[in-house]
């Protein structure tokens, strides 16, 4: 499982929401800018039964990341190039996903009008007792100081609820993670 993988197993990082948090199984994921396929491409190999979509403006990066979707043979993932406001609005890609997920793409308020309407209407977005978090979310991995895209976000787009919460791994200082945040939204 996830929380036994050590984090440098882990891509630096951009799958250290999973330390603490889980997907439904099954689910339908958007990765937004994904660059070299972070964290698409890890959450690809560790849940096979998820699907996911690695969307990035640059077709260079794309093309780099359905080579190593290819290589390694992961089925469930594909790589699709495009700016994910104009993706969001096709029909094969538009409320189609249970969660949109980014790693240090954009301001908070942009990931949400971006990442909605990837988004199925029928989503919870919040977070389950057991850790589970609920489709409907988009779920950011982000650093620095937070506070004010967030409430910007707050007050020019009202989602539903936004959390944020730290990053941490057993047996690393939450010192060295200080300024790295998870962010959950229900838009």
């Amino acid at each position: 499982t996830i929380k036994e993988l050590t984090p440098d197993l882990c891509c630096f990082g951009s799958i250290s929401f999973l330390f603490r948090y889980r997907l439904s199984p099954g689910s339908s994921v958007v990765d937004i800018g994904t660059g070299g396929g972070l964290p698409g491409i890890p959450i690809a190999i560790l849940f096979p039964e998820m699907t996911l979509t690695l969307v990035d403006s640059i077709q260079k990066k794309i093309m780099a990341v359905s080579d190593i979707l290819s290589r390694m043979g992961l089925k469930n993932a594909r790589a699709v190039p495009g700016r994910a406001e104009e993706l969001a609005l096709r029909e094969e890609f538009g409320r189609s996903a249970d969660y949109v997920i980014a790693r240090a793409v954009a301001p908070v308020k942009d990931m949400i009008k971006w990442g909605k309407p990837f988004l199925r209407p029928d989503g919870v977005g919040k977070i389950a007792d057991d850790g589970t978090i609920q489709p409907g979310s988009i779920i950011l991995l982000k650093g620095g100081e937070l506070t004010g895209e967030i409430e910007d976000a707050k007050i020019k787009l009202k989602p539903r609820w936004i959390g944020s919460f730290p990053v941490l791994f057993n047996g690393i200082e939450e010192t060295d993670l200080v300024d790295k945040k998870i962010i959950i939204i229900n838009p």
